[in-house]
């Protein structure tokens, strides 16, 4: 058992290793995630330009699933269906690790948030279990959801066992986007519903609260079939164009969604295609991605509460958060980097 888990690590480093094209796109990516948060052109009149750039700031969660999805097969592609089972749940245990120790680093936010709005205490724990069970984030810990998303549709993949199995791959993908509308949809539903839709309507509502949380489930088997085919780049940059086009001026959320899922895909064939140089700064970049990720939301909280009083966007608010967040992940990997050198 103890070697193949050892096979099945080192199988996983290697693989990682020669993704470089993907460690640049995540590191890119992290900024497009910080501007979907601070809103840079929350004063922008231009409706067009506007709508465009959101377009594309929401490709960055999706290439995240569909890196997770392609690595873990590319990681797999060597190992039998065994150890293929221990390098996915290895890395579901990794992403889970991760999920339990940034909510806590976020917890002193969520408290104060519920002393803001003067919120019992009871309810305020029945939020707090419902947000970290069902929907993957608390007041200003919003990009948490990605990792509990992982966490699911990493654990459905493993119960489902279909982690080479490409049809059940392109199923559960089709579900899981179907069932994201539905999630989505239901619980603003302005029509009367009645018993059975009234009540499924309620346990929506009062629980997930959208479909968000199918997003991993949609895009991670997504990743993983991609790993097994070449997909040219002519054909990528027209699936790319095609979503983008179609996303940013057609005003339907159903089409607007798998236009998004089109888009994301096309971006990232296009990426896997790009060929960089074997470096290890590619390995920083990683790294400094993950960090700025996780931290954030904190520095953004930080500066509007004490330059501004209240939650603010902006420019200003996206450049301070990009900046600071950078900083302090250049200065954890230069920590990290001295500690193994000694």
């Amino acid at each position: 058992k103890q070697a193949s888990k050892q096979a099945s690590k080192q199988a996983s480093k290697q693989a990682s290793k020669q993704w470089f094209n993907i460690d640049l796109f995540k590191l890119i990516m992290v900024y497009a995630v910080v501007a979907i948060h601070t809103h840079p052109f929350e004063n922008c009149k231009d409706k067009q330009t506007v709508d465009f750039l959101l377009f594309i700031f929401d490709l960055a969660v999706p290439f995240y699933f569909l890196a997770c999805g392609f690595l873990l097969a590319m990681k797999s592609k060597e190992l039998n269906e065994k150890d293929t089972f221990i390098s996915i749940k290895s890395h579901t245990m990794k992403i889970l690790k991760m999920y339990l120790v940034w909510t806590a680093v976020y917890l002193p936010i969520a408290i104060y948030h519920f002393f803001d709005i003067k919120e019992t205490p009871i309810k305020a724990i029945l939020l707090y279990l419902r947000n970290f069970i069902f929907i993957g984030e608390q007041y200003n810990s919003f990009q948490l959801w990605y990792l509990l998303s992982t966490i699911y549709s990493l654990d459905i993949i493993l119960i489902l066992r279909i982690a080479k199995k490409r049809l059940a791959l392109v199923c559960t993908s089709i579900v899981a986007s179907i069932l994201s509308i539905l999630f989505s949809i239901l619980p603003n539903y302005d029509g009367t519903f009645h018993g059975v839709a009234l009540m499924l309507q309620n346990i929506i509502r009062y629980s997930f609260g959208n479909g968000r949380l199918f997003y991993g489930l949609v895009f991670i088997p997504i990743g993983m079939i991609i790993a097994g085919r070449k997909i040219s780049t002519l054909m990528s940059i027209s699936m790319l164009i095609g979503g983008i086009v179609v996303g940013c001026y057609v005003e339907n959320s159903i089409i607007n969604w798998y236009s998004l899922i089109i888009a994301s895909i096309g971006l990232f064939c296009i990426v896997i295609n790009i060929r960089v140089n074997k470096n290890e700064v590619y390995l920083y970049m990683r790294n400094l991605s993950t960090i700025i990720y996780l931290v954030h939301m904190y520095v953004w909280t930080f500066f509007y509460y004490f330059v501004y009083g209240n939650r603010t966007f902006g420019i200003v608010p996206f450049m301070f958060t990009a900046v600071i967040s950078t900083i302090i992940g250049i200065i954890v990997i230069l920590v990290q980097r001295k500690r193994c050198e000694l």
